[in-house]
């Protein structure tokens, strides 16, 4: 009970509060939209590659690519956005989520015997917050792709109640593996295989190890909206198994430290089903992870156009005057109350003392040569 309710006081402490809201994004100008990109990419992207022009020359190319991919790829712009967004559904008991979830962290292989497709998810460290988090997440993620394949605003809010309405069926029976391996034969011709060799997961038969081909979800062969819901359905299940069995280690988040919870899967999955235990709650969480889903697929592809025109010029993103003209937090900034006091060391010290200056960290610089003076 005492480690349940440290959990609870862990859990708030992640959680902040503020005005700021999904709403105001939208109607942010294109400039001050701009110029709030270049500092995520500036303090998440390239701040490890200050001076690797190749490294993130690459990385702008590649989500470049389409909005999924540039969606996909920008999980920090993600929840930076979403930090201070007021739930209306509350959750009062922490969870362990994925923290990244999105349809590109779903592989599956082929059934040797049924021939059906067997769902899983790439290797993670789970993490300590609301399981809403992975929902609005990955639902921002399916209406995303349901808009650039040209489904209505109709058929989009369908497929977003349908994979809501899964999830809660799926946590809330009693006995959930029954529907990993419950795929329709519809899906399975709704997607290119694609394989990857170098991708297997291994199963044992007996004594014999059986290695499956991996396969990714090719969401642009995805054609139809009975196609995309059965996948919404299908990710919606494996999303709710996800979160019923944790590990015992657990990655923090933000300033939480690591913490070590009991191997069972009842924990998780009693707190998501007190959370969903009337219709009222129930119908509150699927209308809160539609209307996000919805708007914040907007904010995506309003995001990538704006990215896309500006990196293809070179006027914003080209590295090195991102970084010039961005100032990017430094990790020591908020830790140091005082200045810190650099003695002697002539032009060296003089170098030192500006790298933390530039860093946001206030210096003082005495210098030993009288002539130099403080």
């Amino acid at each position: 009970m005492e480690e349940h309710s440290s959990l609870r006081d862990n859990f708030k402490y992640v959680r902040m509060h503020s005005a700021t809201s999904i709403n105001e994004i939208l109607e942010i100008n294109d400039i001050q939209r701009l110029e709030h990109l270049a500092r995520m990419f500036a303090k998440y992207q390239m701040a490890g590659k200050r001076y690797e022009t190749k490294a993130w020359h690459v990385y702008f190319r590649r989500i470049a690519a389409n909005p999924i991919v540039f969606y996909q790829n920008n999980a920090a712009l993600f929840y930076e956005d979403n930090q201070y967004e007021s739930e209306k559904f509350e959750v009062t008991d922490p969870t362990l989520i994925h923290g990244d979830l999105h349809i590109g962290q779903f592989h599956y292989y082929l059934d040797d015997i049924s021939g059906e497709r067997v769902f899983s998810v790439r290797q993670h460290k789970k993490k300590l917050a609301p399981f809403t988090w992975d929902l609005k997440r990955l639902a921002a993620n399916l209406a995303l792709i349901a808009y650039r394949q040209c489904f209505s605003d109709n058929e989009i809010s369908e497929i977003l109640e349908v994979f809501a309405q899964q999830y809660i069926r799926s946590v809330l029976l009693p006995c959930k593996n029954m529907l990993i391996r419950k795929i329709s034969h519809d899906i399975k011709q709704s997607h290119q295989l694609e394989p990857l060799p170098l991708q297997k997961q291994c199963s044992v038969i007996g004594s014999l190890k059986v290695e499956h081909r991996m396969h990714e979800i090719d969401w642009q062969s995805i054609d139809s909206v009975k196609s995309l819901m059965i996948l919404a359905e299908q990710l919606a299940i494996i999303t709710a198994h996800l979160h019923c069995q944790p590990p015992i280690t657990v990655c923090s988040m933000q300033d939480v430290p690591n913490l070590m919870i009991e191997n069972n899967a009842d924990c998780c999955t009693r707190a998501i089903q007190t959370s969903l235990n009337s219709y009222v709650k129930q119908r509150q969480l699927i209308d809160e992870i539609r209307l996000f889903a919805i708007m914040y697929a907007e904010i995506a592809e309003r995001d990538y156009q704006l990215f896309f025109k500006n990196f293809r010029n070179e006027r914003i993103f080209k590295g090195p005057d991102t970084l010039m003209n961005t100032q990017i937090q430094h990790p020591l900034a908020n830790a140091r109350r005082v200045a810190i006091l650099i003695v002697g060391g002539g032009i060296g010290g003089m170098a030192t003392a500006l790298s933390f200056a530039r860093a946001g960290i206030r210096v003082r610089l005495l210098e030993k040569n009288t002539e130099l003076g403080e």
